[in-house]
């Protein structure tokens, strides 16, 4: 499911190597323009970047005391940077190459586990259901559309794409399916 957590230097710098390249030819030609302006794309990309070096220091920093204050230290960036953009997001709970399209409103549980390469767009909540402690538990290559809940303990198969304003209360098994709707139904299998 989830590709690796980030427990070694040069997990750090494979996930962040993959996610640079997801962003960068958003900014790459322009990057000083982008960084001076504070263009979305940059500022995503920076709370991304934030939020692995967080999970490397609180992964390794165990009775490591300059590991401990570095982790403080990067973890109030990332959240002083969340809170302008509106996502919150803990550590651990990504695997490699998260994508995050827009800004505004993205909210994920803490206990909810997302497999590698996932496309998330804005104003979204990943959560526990109220009647359960359970949280979902999403495969590798999936696409979540603006303004989708996914909420409850269940489970995303890999490749699917959930629409815009979908939401989520049932697991999905169909690998590669499209669902949308309130609730979700499966509207195309893309194998």
């Amino acid at each position: 499911m989830q590709d690796s957590r980030i427990d070694t230097w040069s997990d750090l710098q494979d996930f962040l190597a993959c996610e640079k390249r997801l962003y960068s030819p958003l900014f790459n030609h322009k990057r000083v323009y982008f960084r001076f302006t504070h263009q979305h794309q940059y500022m995503l990309y920076r709370y991304v970047r934030l939020l692995r070096i967080s999970e490397y220091l609180i992964n390794t920093g165990s009775g490591n005391p300059i590991k401990k204050i570095l982790f403080w230290i990067v973890e109030r960036r990332r959240n002083n940077l969340g809170n302008k953009l509106g996502i919150c997001i803990n550590q651990n709970v990504f695997g490699k190459g998260l994508l995050i399209d827009h800004i505004g409103s993205i909210t994920v549980n803490p206990f909810a586990r997302v497999g590698r390469n996932c496309h998330i767009h804005g104003s979204c909540c990943i959560g526990k259901g109220g009647h359960s402690e359970k949280s979902p538990i999403i495969g590798n290559n999936v696409n979540i559309g603006w303004g989708c809940v996914i909420i409850g303990g269940i489970q995303i198969a890999d490749g699917v794409r959930i629409g815009a304003n979908s939401v989520v209360t049932h697991s999905i098994e169909e690998k590669g399916s499209t669902w949308v709707g309130i609730p979700a139904q499966c509207i195309r299998n893309n194998e």
